[in-house]
């Protein structure tokens, strides 16, 4: 996706530079540049017009920064960053400014800094690690790229990961800095790379420093509802009303989607009150067309609403070629039909964009999952508690793991977790499930225009995660959240749902089905007896007819594999489908087949098969 691309490597090879600056050309609208070449390193821009990037070559230092920080001027951030270089050029320790940076900044970046006298690169992002970014390291080279593709073409081999799988399968995504590749890393928040290049002994030296570690625990006394109101409504409103500023002195046309639901609406009324001009979108999505009920809130504000439709045919080859352009980071239904959609979007929009959106309201409203009579995340992990799409076994055995292995890999993996009470375990889950899933729906989003959702502002992140106990977060407290800056458009029934913000019986009706679901299934999965009857009958469920031609489908996808067919076995496959009825699991598993075999065409030479 658009951004910052880097290799660091004794006299890069460039022979391929023109197919891989192709490969990142992701429509008529991106150009990809060299922002700096020598024999040390090469730091690539790939982007549109007005995406927010800033480069500077001086005194043997060079600095490039993609992103946007909204609480401070321009200026005063590129001075923050280049006293950082000019140190680290010194050679002295800069964690601390960098701490600092990182700690007071609100907003999403990634910053390259390189000195041509030591040939060292240092690269740090923000706290919460807003724009997804991958590396690899070997004793030869450092690569870190904002853009999937990149990596692709310039690490020397690509083995898959099996645990990597078994997580995608599990959830839609992978854990920590997994990927689906065992030498490719997603880069964690907070995080800062040096890499050293020695020419003469044709190796690069790479040091990884964490400058903030995240802690989910509550840390302060419970201060009462209306004080947690007051501070989220005064984080919030001030955030957005700085993202507005910002992006308008840009000279971004702004925008701001409009669905059926909660956090949209919020983002709305926002800007309403401040007297946002913006213009309003919603999409006819694939899951369901949410324009009528966007257009009654629009009515509300007597603002216009553009509908953005695009077609919902499944064409396979398409969708393998975005799979490929994105990582097989999330399904390839919605991969290819929201691709779509927002490339419908730039068009209507007509020019360099920001757009609105709703991600993380969720965390003022749902940061909360069944898990009475657990103390960690681990032990709700065992207990298919933590949001599965399929229980690990399923997964596993499809991966071609033994379960021990994942299990004791999920063991490891949630006993890092620093958090001492469960609700830090599951604030903490969550921040992985936006991080490394919902996160990468806005990063495609890049690719056609900036995202800004306020609900992610660094200042009330901070306090959801340290501050807001979890037994205040209900659709009632996210209403009366709302209400503090407006109420007009309330009065529209959520999509499907029904649920009426502005009547208080009928928000508490919506809690308390939520309430009895999760105690229903916690119920259910923390008995063996009762979780294997829940098995039982979901794998007895009457599979549909669109199940069976993916079935089909899927057999055929597999069948015209070659290099990387032993990564599923036909007896495992055959396994899954005779007890699986599920379509969105389906659709994972037909997605790293299109993803495989899209390596296996572009990198036959490097697939290394495990």
């Amino acid at each position: 996706m658009p951004g910052l691309s880097l290799i660091a490597v004794p006299k890069p090879d460039t022979s391929n530079l023109d197919t891989v600056m192709r490969d990142m050309k992701h429509g008529n609208h991106i150009q990809v540049n060299t922002l700096y070449r020598d024999d040390t390193v090469m730091i690539l821009f790939s982007g549109y017009g007005k995406y927010p990037v800033w480069s500077s070559k001086h005194e043997g230092i060079i600095i490039a920064m993609e992103g946007m920080i909204y609480d401070a001027p321009e200026s005063l951030v590129q001075e923050k960053i280049e006293k950082i270089a000019h140190d680290f050029k010194a050679g002295m320790d800069v964690t601390d400014l960098i701490r600092d940076f990182i700690n007071n900044s609100d907003g999403d970046f990634l910053v390259v800094i390189y000195s041509k006298e030591s040939r060292s690169v240092l690269l740090f992002n923000d706290k919460y690690g807003r724009l997804p970014c991958l590396y690899y390291e070997d004793d030869s080279r450092l690569i870190v790229s904002r853009e999937p593709t990149f990596l692709l073409n310039y690490v020397p081999s690509l083995e898959i990961d099996r645990l990597g799988l078994a997580e995608f399968f599990t959830w839609e995504f992978t854990l920590g800095s997994r990927t689906l590749f065992k030498n490719i890393h997603r880069l964690p928040e907070s995080h800062a790379i040096i890499g050293s290049v020695f020419s003469g002994e044709n190796r690069v030296k790479v040091w990884h420093h964490t400058i903030l570690s995240l802690q989910f625990d509550t840390k302060t006394k419970d201060q009462g509802r209306h004080y947690y109101l007051e501070r989220a409504h005064e984080l919030y409103m001030h955030a957005l009303q700085n993202r507005y500023t910002v992006c308008g002195n840009r000279g971004l046309i702004l925008t701001c989607d409009v669905s059926g639901g909660c956090d949209t609406r919020s983002v709305l009324i926002g800007l309403e009150s401040i007297g946002a001009d913006v213009n309003y979108y919603t999409h006819d999505l694939i899951t369901g067309n949410e324009s009528n009920v966007a257009k009654n809130i629009t009515d509300a504000y007597g603002k216009k609403l553009n509908i953005v439709s695009t077609s919902h045919e499944i064409d396979y080859d398409e969708m393998a070629g975005l799979l490929y352009r994105t990582g097989c980071m999330v399904n390839g239904i919605t991969t290819l039909v929201c691709w779509r959609d927002e490339q419908k979007r730039r068009e209507m929009v007509g020019g360099s964009s920001a757009c609105f959106m709703g991600f993380a309201g969720e965390r003022l409203r749902a940061f909360v999952l069944p898990h009475i009579g657990h103390k960690t995340a681990y032990s709700m992990f065992c207990r298919h508690l933590l949001r599965n799409r399929m229980s690990p076994q399923s997964a596993s055995i499809l991966a071609g793991i033994p379960y021990e292995m994942y299990d004791n890999e999920a063991k490891k993996h949630f006993g890092e977790y620093r958090e001492t009470t469960i609700d830090g375990h599951i604030r903490h889950f969550f921040y992985e499930l936006v991080r490394n899933y919902a996160d990468q729906g806005e990063n495609r989003a890049r690719n056609f225009y900036w995202t800004i959702p306020p609900h992610a502002n660094i200042y009330l992140c901070d306090f959801e995660i340290n501050e807001l106990p979890l037994k205040y977060l209900s659709v009632e407290f996210f209403v009366d959240f709302i209400k503090m800056f407006g109420t007009k458009g309330l009065e529209i029934p959520l999509y499907k749902k029904g649920t009426r913000l502005n009547s208080k019986t009928s928000v508490k009706i919506a809690d308390l089905q939520k309430k009895t679901r999760f105690a229903v299934k916690n119920a259910i999965m923390n008995n063996d007896w009762s979780q294997n009857i829940f098995y039982k009958l979901k794998a007895g469920r009457q599979k549909s007819h669109e199940f069976e031609k993916l079935a089909e489908k899927l057999m055929k996808f597999h069948d015209g594999l070659t290099i990387m067919k032993p990564y599923f076995q036909n007896e495992n496959l055959g396994n899954y489908l005779a007890g699986a009825s599920d379509i969105s699991g389906i659709n994972r598993v037909i997605s790293v087949l299109l993803f495989f075999r899209e390596l296996e065409k572009r990198h036959p030479g490097k697939l290394v098969v495990n």
